[in-house]
């Protein structure tokens, strides 16, 4: 979306802007996080696993995000 910004920048941009939580997706070296309550990105790592197939990975990871953020 910002091709021009680093991820940390474009999330705290979109905080900046309205959005209350925003998270960029980082394949294997994890994920990024900022929200209202916590402005400045936050880099959460993956956990290592011998993965038989990746396919679905992020997807699974954006269902398994968007389910805990509602039910807290």
């Amino acid at each position: 979306m910002a091709p021009d910004r680093s991820h940390a920048d474009g999330l705290t941009s979109l905080i900046a802007a309205g959005a209350p939580v925003a998270v960029v997706k980082l394949g294997a070296a994890g994920a990024m996080l900022a929200s209202r309550t916590q402005p400045a990105a936050l880099l959460v790592p993956v956990l290592e696993v011998d993965a038989v197939d990746p396919t679905g990975a992020g997807d699974a990871f954006c269902g398994g995000f968007l389910a805990g953020l509602m039910a807290t």
